[in-house]
């Protein structure tokens, strides 16, 4: 979904074509760049040289191949640091990003400039629902059982995207744009994703899960900046005790600093970063 922001800020600013590759499982993510006219390309590593190749996996396998393209600006983006291989750009693209996390980088570090859709509304909250993100992935049973009970012992409706493990009781929206509904929402929880981001621009009180290892940073943010944190590593996998933790802390959630939408000045930098050397092959491409 980042790369996605990325993508239609590049295209809003005329700066080149625009096409993705690789496996895309999340369908709302999928619907997204459908949503944007991007094409699918099976052909990144054999493509000619030329344009920028935004590299967004975990996967060190994935990350040294696309490294290994030549005649391309590569640009990694990374959550965590540090980055061993040499990359022509690296993008932080989190709030608490800076210099400190990549000693070692000599390319071109972009930070502090976080990705948020153009669409998103501001808060309403003329309900009394709370917002539920969990992220692109299928969370554990435990984890969805313990919210629900949660939720049942205090008259809580939830909101969140549509999604197979949803429990049919759930109010489920539209998992593209989902923050139509959310926005109307008395609070959310959130997993410390870039949902994170979004509920900071959006304005909406948060609180914030720490559901993944590559969740720690943004989570350490978040409760730095005076949301409530629940990390489920204290429930020890039971749901009962999940239940304890959200009872505790999902009422005190809090407004987060404003991030403000500094896509597009991802995409000038970028486009600049790469011009000297994609000048013989014309306008870049993403």
């Amino acid at each position: 979904m980042r790369c996605a922001a990325l993508a239609e800020a590049w295209i809003e600013q005329c700066l080149g074509a625009v096409a993705h590759a690789g496996v895309v499982s999340i369908p709302f993510a999928a619907r997204r760049l459908e949503s944007l006219g991007i094409a699918k390309t099976d052909n990144w590593e054999t493509d000619s040289v030329g344009g920028i190749l935004v590299v967004d996996s975990y996967d060190e396998q994935v990350r040294h191949a696309a490294r290994a393209r030549p005649g391309r600006f590569t640009v990694l983006v990374d959550d965590v640091g540090p980055v061993v291989e040499q990359y022509d750009a690296i993008w932080n693209p989190n709030a608490y990003s800076s210099a400190h996390l990549y000693p070692q980088f000599v390319g071109t570090l972009i930070a502090q400039r976080v990705p948020i859709r153009r669409e998103l509304p501001g808060w309403s909250g003329t309900s009394s629902d709370i917002a539920l993100s969990l992220g692109g992935g299928l969370p554990a049973a435990w984890i969805v059982r313990a919210i629900d009970q949660w939720a049942a012992s205090h008259s809580v409706r939830i909101v969140t995207a549509r999604a197979s493990w949803v429990p049919n009781h759930w109010c489920a929206v539209d998992s593209v744009n989902p923050w139509e509904a959310f926005s109307r929402c008395a609070s959310m929880l959130t997993a410390g994703g870039s949902t994170v981001w979004e509920a900071s621009y959006v304005g909406i009180p948060t609180c914030v899960m720490l559901c993944a290892p590559n969740q720690r940073l943004i989570c350490l943010w978040a409760a730095a900046n005076g949301a409530p944190l629940v990390d489920i590593a204290l429930a020890s996998g039971s749901a009962s005790e999940l239940q304890s933790l959200l009872a505790e802390h999902v009422p005190r959630a809090a407004l987060l600093p404003r991030v403000e939408r500094a896509t597009a000045d991802v995409a000038r930098a970028l486009f600049r970063a790469a011009s000297t050397m994609n000048s013989a092959n014309g306008a870049a491409g993403l």
